[in-house]
């Protein structure tokens, strides 16, 4: 499944279940991502229910990330289901706000967590500009399409 705070997604199609959790997204607001999934509790605690594992991708710095993503992880925790958190931090021209927040993120996740693997974004762009084909793709790669590559790499 995949879930976001903003209806218009800009993910090309996953073939996976998508979530709405909000409307017009965060704004960057950690506290209002992790607001948003604590309104959704529900609905997010019946789709990870009977997941024995959870595989958590994300890019770390904006609310959803870096503040639904910890709720998330702690709901499956609470659920016995391992969690696999795979993060990129932010870029460092996205300025030192994101930076916190990536921070914060990527803590708060280090303590719930089964396994957290951080990667950096401008590792990750270097990886894929060396793959003929994804070199013209990463060009084009927001931070949304950074989690979708990334889930199809692990």
């Amino acid at each position: 499944m995949a879930v976001n705070t903003h209806a218009q997604w800009p993910v090309p199609d996953l073939n996976v279940p998508r979530y709405v959790i909000g409307r017009i997204g965060t704004g960057g607001d950690m506290q209002m991502g992790r607001k948003l999934a604590q309104e959704h509790r529900d609905l997010l605690h019946g789709l990870l229910q009977d997941a024995d594992e959870i595989y958590l991708m994300c890019g770390m710095g904006g609310g959803t990330g870096s503040g639904a993503a910890p709720v998330i992880a702690r709901m499956a925790r609470s659920l016995d289901a391992y969690v696999y958190a795979a993060v990129t931090e932010p870029l460092p021209y996205e300025g030192d706000q994101r930076r916190r927040n990536a921070e914060a993120g990527i803590a708060a996740l280090k303590e719930i967590a089964s396994e957290l693997d951080v990667v950096r974004r401008r590792d990750l762009m270097r990886l894929l500009e060396q793959i003929p084909v994804m070199s013209q793709v990463s060009r084009l790669m927001t931070g949304a399409l950074v989690w979708h590559t990334l889930s199809r790499l692990l």
